[in-house]
C-alpha cells in the first residue's frame, strides 16, 4: 500500500521549550496558583529547578510580559513580578487565541467539554474559598430562579450557565472569569437546539443547591468534586444531541 503522506501532520505544532515553560506559568496565573502582584522566583532558581538555561527562562519570562502578564521591576527589591493586569487587555489575548484556534481547526464539542471541566472545577474549589455575601446572594438567586416557575429548555440552560458563571465571579480571579466569558460565546448559542427532560432539570437543580450550600461552608474539595459530578450529568445529555467528534460551526465574535 503506498505512503498516505504527511499531510495529516500539518496542524501538529512542536512546542519549544521556552513555549513550554511561558504556557506553564501562565496556567498557574490563570488559576490563580500565582496572584496578582506576587513575585516570581528568579531566574537562577526557575533555572536550576526546571534544567534548563538562563537563557530559556529569559525567552519565556519575555512571552509573558509581552502578553502583559508579568511586569519586570528594577532596583534592589525588583524581579518579575505577576501583573495587575486589565480587563481588556486579557480579553483580547484570551480572545486572539481562541479565534485563531477555530479558525485554523475548529471545534469540536468533546474539547468544549473539556475545557470547562478545567475551568469550572477549578472555579468552585476556589469560590469556596473566596466567596463573599454578595457572591452567595447571586449564586441563591440564580437558584431561587431556577426553581421559581416552568421555563423553556433555553432560558433554563441560560440560567443554569449563569449559575457557574457566577461561581467564576467568586473566585476572585479576573482571568478565570474571562475564560469563561469567553467559552459562553461558544456555549450559550448552542442550547437552542437542546431539550432538556424535566427529570434531568430536577437533577441538575439539586446539584446547583448542593454546590451553593458547600461554597457557603466554604469547604473547596466538595465543592469541586460536585461540580465536577454536575458537569457529567449535563455532557451526557449533551454529547447525546452534539456527537463528541462534531465541529461547532459558529462565527464567533470576540
Amino acid at each position: 500500500m503506498a505512503s498516505r503522506g504527511t499531510g495529516f501532520l500539518n496542524d501538529f505544532k512542536v512546542y519549544s521549550v521556552t513555549e513550554q515553560i511561558a504556557d506553564h506559568i501562565k496556567q498557574a496565573i490563570i488559576y490563580g496558583d500565582l496572584k496578582e502582584g506576587e513575585k516570581l522566583p528568579s531566574e537562577t532558581e526557575m533555572a536550576e529547578t526546571l534544567h534548563v538555561s538562563r537563557n530559556t527562562i529569559r525567552g519565556a519570562l519575555y512571552l509573558l510580559s509581552c502578553e502583559k502578564l508579568i511586569e519586570t521591576r528594577p532596583g534592589r527589591s525588583g524581579g518579575h513580578y505577576v501583573s495587575t493586569i486589565t480587563e481588556n487587555a486579557i480579553n483580547q489575548s484570551f480572545g486572539d487565541a481562541l479565534s485563531l484556534s477555530l479558525s485554523l481547526a475548529g471545534t469540536t464539542i468533546e474539547e468544549v467539554i473539556e475545557q470547562r471541566r478545567i475551568i469550572e472545577v477549578r472555579a468552585a474549589y476556589l469560590a469556596a474559598l473566596r466567596r463573599t455575601d454578595d457572591d452567595l446572594q447571586r449564586l441563591k438567586e440564580n437558584i431561587h430562579f431556577l426553581n421559581s416557575e416552568p421555563m423553556s429548555d433555553l432560558i433554563f440552560c441560560k440560567n443554569n450557565y449563569l449559575f457557574n458563571q457566577n461561581v467564576s465571579l467568586a473566585t476572585k480571579n479576573r482571568l478565570i472569569n474571562l475564560s469563561f466569558v469567553t467559552l459562553a460565546r461558544i456555549i450559550v448559542p448552542l442550547f437552542k437546539y437542546i431539550n432538556v427532560p424535566i427529570s434531568l432539570k430536577k437533577t441538575l437543580n439539586e446539584e446547583l443547591e448542593d454546590i451553593y450550600t458547600l461554597i457557603y461552608n466554604q469547604d473547596p474539595m466538595k465543592a469541586a468534586k460536585k461540580m465536577g459530578e454536575h458537569l457529567s450529568h449535563f455532557e451526557e445529555y449533551f454529547k447525546d444531541v452534539y456527537p463528541k467528534e462534531k465541529t461547532i460551526q459558529l462565527e464567533i465574535n470576540l
